[in-house]
């Protein structure tokens, strides 16, 4: 946990995370294999903890509202290497943050599709440029940098960094 700023949770293979919120308990999340899962540091909002079980150990991420439940053997800690701090900082630097929700801008190389979401999926078209909201620099499974960012009607992508061109402040 100490590391945490040092890397990313990758999952090893399709996983369900139990989610507990006050909307919809008891709900699962998929998670696809190579999908990463950021820890969030500990501040007024989030909490973070790993509790042994009878059949392993869970990390548990708490919020205000939410909960979710991770078990930890099927997942893999990658760790960053020294590009990260030089990828962030580009990241930020054509980040707007507008108050209701930060914004970037940029022109995707390859097509990249959503992660599922009930089973419906959108996808970025190459060469066309898009705008996602609330972007996080992460490594995947392959340990490829990727941006992770929602579109306007919340579907998640993670694009590989590498495969981003025309970076521009929306």
């Amino acid at each position: 946990m100490k590391n945490r700023k040092s890397g990313n949770l990758v999952a090893l293979r399709e996983t369900k995370a139990e989610y507990d919120g006050s909307y919809d308990d008891d709900a699962l999340e998929i998670i696809r294999k190579g999908q990463t899962i950021k820890i969030p540091d500990d501040d007024d909002n989030w909490g973070t903890d790993i509790i042994n079980t009878k059949t392993g150990f869970n990390l548990e991420i708490s919020g205000t509202i939410d909960d979710y439940v991770y078990n930890l053997a099927d997942f893999d800690f990658k760790a960053y290497d020294g590009s990260y701090k030089n990828k962030l900082k580009n990241l930020k630097k054509y980040t707007n943050d507008d108050g209701d929700a930060a914004k970037i801008s940029f022109v995707p190389t390859t097509s990249v599709v959503s992660l599922p979401d009930e089973e419906e999926t959108q996808t970025l078209t190459a060469g066309k440029r898009v705008t996602l909201y609330n972007p996080d620099l992460l490594i995947n499974g392959d340990g490829e940098y990727v941006v992770e960012a929602n579109n306007s009607k919340g579907y998640t992508f993670q694009v590989p960094y590498n495969q981003i061109t025309g970076w521009k402040r929306p």
